[in-house]
């Protein structure tokens, strides 16, 4: 069983503790050379630190307090809500939200005890501090001896179940990017980084892609300009400069502009040319690709750029499809256009005409 299979059955397994799971990923991260996931999992496994910026799904909101009030003569109130407006402002907004940073097994405990106990609401106590201070301003004549906030079980359940879904995703959307990632060699990278960072922050920490995109725009560009200048007997050389535009582009000894579609449009010309029917047919599917690419709307101006640049490396490598040494740049472009187009709405134009036109150039390539 390969490594993503065996994380995906280690996820919907009972039999599995999320710790276990989390280590198996660690394997993953360790495989995909990626920093950010293994990161992500060594706090998961071992827990946050107050100063770490905690994800989304470990922040509670909306809790409510409860106290014990004891007044004269023996009056009380016990388990009583405590209105949060009583308080300072600052301090009722704290109150009204805890960070949870226990690592996943100390989580795990946390639910195995309430589970067993038939607890269904927890209780955070207030720091004596917080109760000396603020105690006898909640209710009239009565001084506060206790007071908690009250957590749900299920709210400790759900930051399992958040982790375990975005594990089994994460490993699901590598899965078809890259099938046989998890066992990569030692130094190598079946995806690269910035297709991997697009999914890690889409699927575990759920957040924008486009996001994503921009913070790993410097190492998609690096990473465009290592493929081009290890293909040495290619058509496709190029540089970048500071700002990150394309400069003194060569594509098949045409000079191209500094425009990526001025660049597309040249290599697709390129591939026109040919008397084989089959690198014809390719270039018709690249242009509906660079049009679908240039006309989707959802598309960011900067992704658009990227995009293009996959299918400008397409077109180089089509020329030649005979060529040993095509199949790294190829992936490596493919790969790439899944990672921007799976930032787009399901119902954008772009990814129903990718869904169309992927399978047919990736063919033309296996057949070549």
């Amino acid at each position: 069983m390969s490594l993503l299979r065996e994380i995906q059955e280690a996820t919907t397994n009972p039999n599995y503790r999320l710790a276990d799971v989390l280590r198996l990923s660690k394997i993953l991260a360790a495989r995909l050379s990626h920093q950010e996931l293994r990161n992500w999992v060594e706090k998961e496994l071992n827990g946050y630190k107050s100063s770490d910026v905690i994800p989304r799904y470990r922040i509670l909101k909306n809790l409510g307090s409860r106290g014990d009030f004891i007044g004269l003569f023996g009056r009380g109130a016990f388990i009583a809500p405590i209105p949060l407006f009583c308080l300072p402002e600052e301090f009722a907004a704290s109150l009204s939200k805890v960070n949870v940073l226990q690592s996943v097994s100390a989580i795990e405990n946390i639910v195995e005890q309430a589970n067993n106990s038939g607890t269904s609401i927890l209780r955070e106590f207030w720091p004596a501090d917080a109760v000396a201070l603020f105690g006898s301003d909640i209710f009239e004549d009565m001084k506060c001896g206790q007071a908690w906030r009250d957590i749900p079980t299920n709210s400790f359940v759900a930051i399992l179940d958040t982790v375990k879904n975005s594990i089994l995703n994460f490993v699901l959307e590598i899965e078809i990017q890259a099938p046989y990632a998890g066992e990569a060699e030692p130094g190598t990278k079946p995806i690269p980084d910035a297709v991997v960072t697009q999914i890690f922050y889409q699927f575990i920490l759920d957040q924008s892609t486009h996001k994503s995109i921009d913070k790993s725009k410097k190492i998609t560009n690096l990473q465009q300009e290592l493929i081009m200048s290890d293909n040495h007997s290619t058509n496709i050389q190029a540089g970048r400069d500071a700002s990150g535009n394309i400069s003194n582009s060569e594509i098949s000894g045409v000079v191209a502009s500094g425009d990526i579609s001025g660049i597309v449009n040249n290599s697709i010309s390129q591939l026109q040319k040919s008397d084989d029917h089959n690198i014809i047919k390719l270039a018709e599917l690249l242009n509906k690709l660079k049009t679908a690419i240039e006309t989707e709307p959802a598309l960011p101006a900067e992704d658009k750029e990227v995009a293009l640049e996959q299918v400008a490396v397409l077109a180089s490598e089509g020329q030649n499809p005979k060529k040993e040494s095509k199949f790294k740049p190829v992936k490596t472009a493919i790969a790439a256009l899944k990672g921007t187009v799976a930032g787009l709405p399901a119902a954008a134009k772009l990814v129903k005409e990718f869904n169309q036109l992927l399978p047919l150039i990736g063919q033309f390539f296996n057949n070549g």
